[in-house]
């Protein structure tokens, strides 16, 4: 911490150019990290959020199609074979949504717990 304080303090007093080209220069080294580890840390969650989202809009497309033949059979009728198909098909697009979900929290806990891979 007092490291830090006493790299601050020293950049007080240089200019505002001058200051950005030493910042950047000193998380030069970081840039691995970002690119090896946060990169795809961050691909892995924008696919977690991305099929949390679908799912969501799949389920109320199965709740949509339920009440659909629900109001069918009400009136004593049969409802058409395509609803049926319609039903099995997102029936089975909620599951492999849920298999990926947990094939991507699982990469998400493996992966990115171990130490940082090496640039050689």
């Amino acid at each position: 911490m007092q490291l830090l304080q006493v790299i601050w303090e020293f950049l007080l007093f240089i200019s505002m150019p001058w200051q950005a080209v030493i910042v950047l220069t000193l998380l030069l080294p970081l840039v691995p990290w970002l690119i090896l580890r946060l990169l795809p840390w961050l691909i892995v969650q924008i696919l977690r959020l991305v099929l949390i989202l679908t799912q969501f809009i799949v389920e109320f497309l199965c709740f949509f199609e339920y009440k659909i033949t629900q109001s069918i059979r009400k009136n004593k009728k049969k409802p058409p074979e395509i609803i049926y198909i319609l039903s099995d098909t997102l029936a089975k697009i909620v599951r492999l949504i849920q298999y990926l979900t947990l094939n991507a929290k699982h990469l998400s806990q493996t992966t990115f717990r171990g130490s940082i891979p090496s640039l050689r």
